[in-house]
Order: C-alpha cells, then structure tokens, then sequence
C-alpha cells in the first residue's frame, strides 16, 4: 500500500489513438494519488503544479484523521469543497477516498464511537453529492487501515452494512461506492463495485479473493460499476494471465505510480508488435471504442454516414455518452 506522501509529475502523451481524445477518455485509465488534510487550507497552488496536462482521473484522499472526536467543522468542510471544485474545474474525474487514517493504523485514528462515524459520513457524503457529476467512485467508508476497509472496529456485519447505508442515503444515489472485498459486495447485496489495492500481489491478490467464485461475483457486479486499485509485486503472473486478470475483473482504473516494480516491469515488455504490455493495459483499462467500419451515401440531397463501432476494452461504458465527428 503506498503511503500518499507525494504526487508525482505526469507522464507525456505522444498524441491521439484510437478513440483517445488529447488528454485521455474520460471515466477510465491510469490515475494518481492526491492526499489532503482537511485540517489545513487547500494548496491550489502546490496541486495544480503536480496535476498533468493529460491527467483525466485523480484518486483524492481526504483526511479527516484529525477529526476523529468531533465534528466537522465548517472551516474542514470549506478546504472538502475546495478541493473537489478544483478538480471539477479542470474537467479531471475523482475517485474519493475519505479516510482517518494515512498510517496503517486504522484503529487507532478512528473514533470510539460509531456515531461519530455515521456523521462525518453524512456531512463528507453531502458534499459528494453536490460534486457527483465530477465523481467516478466514492472508495470505502471511511474506516480501516488506508481506508481500506480491514484493520478497524466498525467491520461487522452489522456495523459495515449501517455504515454503507448512511453513504448511500447521503450521497442520494448519486455516484457510485467501491468496497474492498467480493464479501463485502456480497453483505450488501452486490450495490457496490470493487477497489482492489492487492491487485497481483499474490496468487488471490493479497486475500482480496477467496475463490473463483468471488472473481465472478465480483466481475458481475462491476458490469454496470467502476471497478479498480493498485498493483502490488509479490505475485507471479505472465503478461497474457496479467491481461486476462484484469479483463475477467472488469477492471476501469489503476493507479499509474503505485507499484512502480510491477508497473516499470510492464514497461519493458514487449506484448505486440507496437505496445508494451504497459501500454497494451493503459489503452484497454475501461472502454476503448474503435471504428470497425463506415459506410457512405447520397440521400435526399444529403450525406448519410453509416459508422460501425466496436469495444475492445476491458469493459462496456455505461454512461450516457455522445459522439462527435
């Protein structure tokens, strides 16, 4: 699990693809991690410096660490707006992350008590509703180690499933939540899509899978839901058992810095004549439209175009979308 303490300068695009606009499609790709404070006034400055020209998806993770036996204060929820109207601004997508805990200490950066959680879940989850336009996932509830959702005290049964509902009621169904686990999907009747931190750190990616069973509940559920994380070394995985991998999990996003001895060794290996497997992977993440044909022809004193279109990514896009010539 990487620790969020810098940003890190974006790579350079070399120009359009297929079906790639200058920065990038939106609501797919690679991201990058920017971590705040929310006890400290929002650097706009020192973020935009780190935020690329190309970059289209942002993870941000809000630390409300130091608010773990009170309130939200309106000074707190002031620096949540400015950040998200930062990036709204610059037309890059987020995925949220709300955490107590930037450490691994998950239980001792939580509160005590359950209702304190419940709260900062409705105030935070307000302001992800007004934002949600600009969001493409809401990452967790809040607790555990990383916000990960493991290492907490709020992890029952009952205790998840309460604290998945107040999310949902505040964000009013206006954006989707990712949960850690195919079990977790499972207690909360498949509503969530899936992010995974432990992505081929091991053989069932560092416990996230207990089976085949889990790979396939959680593909299905992710079908119409973001689905992504970061990759860990440790596992052992060919390039094609990579590509498939990441197919069968449906998966939309991957942190494009974390971890650097997976992603530098995806870099150097050749997957087809043009792209390495890197490559091959970035331009696949999510949708990735194509033109398989075009037909043309005079009609009522006009052009009719016929334009045949196909996916070759990963995943099917499920946002209304529009096109343009």
């Amino acid at each position: 699990m990487s620790l969020f303490r810098r940003f890190v300068p974006a790579e350079p695009n070399n120009g359009c693809n297929t079906s790639s606009l200058p920065g990038g499609n939106p609501s797919r790709g690679w991201y990058q991690v920017f971590a705040f404070d929310v006890t400290e006034p929002f650097n706009e400055t020192e973020t935009g410096a780190c935020l690329g020209e190309t970059d289209r998806l942002a993870l941000t993770l809000i630390d409300i660490g130091g608010f773990k036996a009170k309130a939200l204060d309106d000074r707190a929820l002031g620096n949540i707006k400015d950040i998200m109207e930062f990036f709204r601004k610059r037309k890059v997508e987020t995925i949220v992350r709300p955490v107590y805990d930037r450490q691994g200490k998950g239980m001792e950066n939580e509160p005590i008590s359950i209702s304190l959680v419940k709260e900062h879940i409705r105030r935070t989850g307000g302001i992800f509703a007004e934002y949600s336009r600009n969001i493409h996932a809401v990452q967790g509830v809040l607790v555990g180690n990383w916000g990960e959702m493991h290492g907490s005290k709020f992890l029952s049964d009952s205790d998840l499933t309460a604290l998945f509902e107040t999310l949902t009621e505040a964000l009013k169904g206006s954006c989707p939540i990712n949960v850690r686990t195919p079990r977790q999907q499972r207690l909360i009747g498949g509503k969530a899509g899936l992010f995974n931190d432990g992505l081929f750190g091991s053989e069932n990616h560092l416990g996230t899978f207990s089976g085949e069973d889990d790979i396939a509940y959680a593909a299905q559920c992710c079908k119409g839901l973001p689905n992504g994380g970061e990759t860990v070394h440790g596992g052992n995985f060919t390039p094609k058992e990579t590509v498939d991998t990441l197919q069968r999990m449906r998966v939309t996003y991957l942190n494009r810095v974390y971890d650097s001895e997976v992603l530098d060794v995806w870099k150097k290996t050749p997957f087809t004549k043009s792209e390495t497997l890197y490559e091959y992977i970035g331009e696949r993440l999510g949708y990735r439209f194509e033109i398989g044909g075009v037909k043309a022809k005079i009609a009522g004193g006009g052009i009719r175009v016929q334009i045949k279109l196909k996916n070759s990514g990963v995943k099917s896009e499920k946002q209304k979308a529009r096109g343009s010539l």
